[in-house]
């Protein structure tokens, strides 16, 4: 009599079974992946920072120890543009783009062959990232922006030339701040460009960053990098329309409102 094998496959409710398993596993997964996938995102972003920090000090040691971090004023309205490397519409008067010091450290002294580590990885806006569409790089220097991923502090104060708007250019209205004015624990780069824009009140671009919310990388001028969680600087510059958070940063002032100086006095 002849036996009857068992089928060794499986059957439709163990395949569904398998399936769902593995969905289970999957979901208690993914949040883990994308922490760590996070977290990773915000070690190699503190390593960038490092090097633009690093980059700014390099300058300043070819430079007599001037960096170059600027607060621009424009439109009788104060706004920051300590992240722009050429500015669009505003010409010298020999008719060379406008070019902050920040610019001149990377384009003139070719300290990195590319500014594309000076961007955050966690970053999604094309504004934010390095060679977008709305962000070019090589730019053309005469006709566009571009701005850098990180941000500079904003210590010296620049005016339109002849004080008017249409200005044919700006003009510093102090020397570069040197690196020996520093203290070691003040904040001289960031991760964030807290950027004030024109408009009838200056608005932040702070609520835009990714990762705000959570916390920022910021270099200090003992050139060490740490990570500012966010309940330090929530309270005095998060609000869309805050233009006290980017007023001119001079080290010598009694004044002390603002992010950078929250950062200070967390490094402290």
């Amino acid at each position: 009599m002849a036996v009857k094998s068992r089928s060794m496959g499986f059957t439709l409710v163990e395949l569904l079974v398998v399936i769902g398993v593995i969905a289970v596993l999957i979901a208690m997964l993914l949040p883990a992946l994308g922490k760590a996938r996070y977290q990773a995102n915000m070690i190699n972003c503190a390593s960038n920072v490092r090097q633009f920090g690093l980059a700014l000090q390099i300058y300043a040691s070819e430079n007599r120890g001037a960096v170059p971090l600027t607060f621009y004023w424009g439109d009788n309205i104060r706004r920051s543009e300590n992240s722009v490397v050429n500015k669009r519409g505003h010409l010298l008067t020999s008719g060379a783009p406008f070019l902050p010091p920040l610019g001149d450290m990377i384009l003139k002294t070719r300290i990195v062959p590319s500014p594309k580590p000076f961007f955050c990885p966690l970053e999604t806006v094309p504004s934010r990232q390095f060679n977008t569409s709305v962000n070019r790089w090589p730019l053309d220097t005469a006709n566009s922006d571009f701005i850098l991923g990180y941000g500079t502090r904003p210590v010296v104060v620049a005016r339109p030339i002849g004080n008017v708007m249409p200005a044919t250019g700006y003009e510093l209205s102090m020397p570069m701040p040197k690196l020996t004015q520093f203290k070691s624990y003040q904040a001289i780069a960031a991760d964030v460009i807290p950027r004030n824009l024109a408009g009838a009140v200056p608005a932040n671009q702070l609520p835009a960053v990714s990762h705000a919310l959570k916390g920022v990388n910021v270099f200090f001028a003992d050139s060490s990098v740490s990570f500012v969680p966010y309940k330090i600087y929530k309270d005095s510059y998060v609000n869309v329309l805050y233009p006290a958070g980017e007023l001119p940063n001079q080290l010598n002032s009694t004044n002390d409102t603002g992010i950078w100086f929250d950062y200070d006095r967390y490094h402290r």
